[in-house]
């Protein structure tokens, strides 16, 4: 048994490393790797809230700080975070835009189900849909909620997974403010 053991007691602890990991730091997971990088572009329309079929360019939002919101109907922490935002929305600049980006498949989640979905989250920003997963794959997302904040410059400044400490997301959004 312990030859046995030997043999395999490597293949455990690469999971077990990995995890911990994941659990002492997070972010370094997700799209870290991306801040300082030129923010993956995208064109997708609104699908629920406010300008309802508008579509959004990222790069016609240069000039501007953007904050993109990953979530999904069936995220609890997406639930929580997404009020939050919507308080920073109204402690920062009119210029900082907020998106919501749904992660779900439309046949996961049909039309009328995100736009009720984003009404029962109490969304007061708008959300596009990421049907075929390009836009978080681009963005290196793997957990729900994720934050993006992109500087004026079209640059990633910030990627922060799950729920983000409110303080610690208004100091991003100044900072990026400063790289105008």
């Amino acid at each position: 048994m312990n030859a046995d053991l030997k043999r395999i007691l490597p293949w455990l602890l690469v999971p077990l490393v990995i995890a911990v990991a994941a659990f002492v730091a997070p972010d370094a997971f997700l799209g870290a790797s991306l801040e300082g990088q030129r923010a993956p572009n995208f064109s997708r329309p609104i699908e629920a809230g406010e300008g309802t079929t508008d579509l959004v360019r990222l790069d016609a939002l240069r000039g501007r700080v953007v904050v993109l919101d990953f979530w999904a109907s069936w995220c609890g922490p997406c639930r929580r975070s997404i009020p939050m935002l919507n308080q920073i929305r109204q402690r920062v600049p009119d210029d900082v835009a907020f998106y919501g980006v749904n992660v779900e498949r439309e046949t996961a989640l049909p039309p009328r189900a995100l736009v009720l979905a984003h009404a029962s989250f109490g969304a007061e920003f708008p959300s596009v849909r990421d049907p075929d997963g390009s836009i978080q794959a681009a963005y290196g997302v793997t957990r729900y909620p994720t934050v993006v904040v992109i500087r004026p410059d079209g640059t990633v400044h910030s990627v922060r997974g799950s729920i983000p400490e409110p303080s610690t997301l208004v100091d991003d959004i100044q900072d990026a403010l400063r790289h105008r």
